[in-house]
């Protein structure tokens, strides 16, 4: 699943573009960092996957280490259900990445929209830093 990438919140320098839930890079060596919350209405529910895809090249760019949820075989404590990504890359031309997730046992909800007091969720962040 792509996550819903939607407010760029800052570019002094003009690296990237975002359109349709994909940023768009110049060719160079990126650092990246991203994460997003899961949720689920499914008992089943256990790890989410993420990882930021080069949609261009039709290539993974990097792979994140995956939540899990308390109750999943050999897990005790967390119940984070964390998708998190930190990675560095390089890109020989200008390309798109998104960021998703593969959620493993149920449906992943992205949550959107805003919390009970008014104010904006924010479900996914991603911050890129051109090296």
């Amino acid at each position: 699943r792509t996550l819903v990438l939607n407010t760029e919140v800052l570019d002094a320098d003009g690296i990237g573009a975002l359109s349709s839930n994909a940023v768009t890079l110049a060719a160079g060596t990126y650092r990246i960092e991203a994460w997003s919350q899961a949720s689920s209405d499914a008992a089943t529910f256990s790890r989410v996957h993420g990882r930021i895809r080069d949609t261009t090249n039709s290539t993974t760019l990097v792979v994140g280490t995956h939540g899990v949820a308390t109750g999943d075989s050999g897990v005790t404590a967390s119940s984070s259900k964390v998708a998190y990504i930190k990675g560095q890359f390089t890109l020989s031309d200008t390309a798109a990445f998104e960021y998703q997730v593969y959620p493993v046992g149920a449906t992943f909800y992205n949550v959107t929209g805003t919390t009970n007091t008014g104010e904006v969720n924010i479900a996914a962040l991603v911050y890129v830093e051109k090296i």
